[in-house]
């Protein structure tokens, strides 16, 4: 798909789960030199008018691609690791570490063996990993790119927290 030069060209983009992440979008189209730019991070629109000396759609959506965030095409096949799968999983794994402690704490204890350190820490790898991997994945992103977003944030402080 080509744009025209003054045509507003409208593309969906996943992973824009907060402000901070559509004004860094904003940020880089602005810088780009396009204009009349809308971005809304809850209806994932991104909107602009394509200009003469701005960039090429391809280069627009392989700059927000940079950013850590995923243009969705229309003919797009959702991929099956979804952030709601990863959810899913994490909370398999968060509910008995949770459990277990909230009970132990009224002298309640039905995992014994999640007394053990070892078995903490290899019940909650998976959760952190998922964590690390997808935050970090956008945040690194953003970072290379200067405008760092929220997932900054919660990777640094997950693994402060992980390795505290």
């Amino acid at each position: 798909m080509t744009a025209k030069y003054n045509e507003v060209v409208e593309l969906r983009v996943e992973g824009m789960t907060c402000t901070n992440c559509a004004a860094s979008i904003n940020k880089y189209l602005e810088r780009k030199g396009l204009e009349d730019i809308y971005v809304n991070f809850q209806t994932h629109e991104v909107r602009f008018k394509q200009s003469e000396t701005a960039l090429t759609l391809e280069e627009v959506k392989a700059g927000i691609h940079k950013l850590g965030f995923e243009v969705i095409e229309p003919d797009h096949r959702q991929s099956w690791w979804t952030l709601e799968r990863k959810l899913l999983m994490s909370a398999i794994f968060t509910l008995p570490l949770l459990l277990h402690h909230l009970l132990d704490m009224v002298g309640i204890s039905p995992f014994p063996f999640l007394h053990h350190p070892w078995v903490q820490l290899m019940v909650c790898l998976p959760v952190f990993f998922l964590g690390f991997l997808h935050f970090g994945k956008s945040a690194w992103n953003s970072l290379k790119m200067g405008i760092p977003n929220m997932d900054v944030l919660i990777w640094l402080g997950s693994t402060a927290a992980f390795c505290i």
